[in-house]
């Protein structure tokens, strides 16, 4: 399989994500931001997918 291909499963799948569903960050978790290796939530983000 290319990357090219892979990424371009990863857009059509994003893509589905925001246009078909409704997301809600979920409550009691921490969002203090981690820096390294990239910015991003400490304890990873937990969501629920709701379909529209």
């Amino acid at each position: 399989m290319s990357v090219a291909f892979a990424k371009i499963e990863m857009k059509i799948v994003a893509a589905h994500l925001l246009r078909s569903y409704d997301w809600e960050i979920l409550p009691n978790q921490s969002l203090e931001t981690v820096r390294i290796p990239t910015n991003r939530p400490k304890d990873g983000l937990r969501l629920r997918f709701q379909p529209r």
